[in-house]
């Protein structure tokens, strides 16, 4: 009885890690697609893409960090890079506890 519930426990942690670990993924998915957006200048002029830079804009952590203007007429926003940075690593130092927790099963 006590290995099952120890076993039901270490599964919905692993379950709550893989969400987690989803939802990193996704952030940094959004935050890079609005990097590109970003980064040419023309593509930022439609309306898709400044309801997507508008949303992404809300993802993106507050460094100190100013953009750096592109040939293309757009900018490169640091923040947003650090953003991904940090949610990538993230992922990967819950992936790290997810195989620990997977080895217990």
């Amino acid at each position: 009885m006590m290995r099952s519930n120890t076993l039901r426990t270490v599964l919905t942690v692993l379950t709550v890690l893989t969400v987690l670990m989803d939802v990193l993924i996704a952030w940094a998915a959004i935050v890079t697609l609005s990097m590109v957006v970003r980064f040419f200048g023309a593509v930022a002029a439609g309306d898709l893409a400044g309801d997507l830079l508008a949303f992404a804009g809300r993802l993106v952590l507050p460094f100190a960090s100013r953009a750096i203007a592109t040939p293309y007429g757009g900018a490169f926003e640091i923040a947003a890079a650090l953003t991904v940075l940090v949610a990538l690593v993230a992922e990967w130092l819950l992936s790290l506890l997810r195989r620990r927790l997977h080895s217990l099963r």
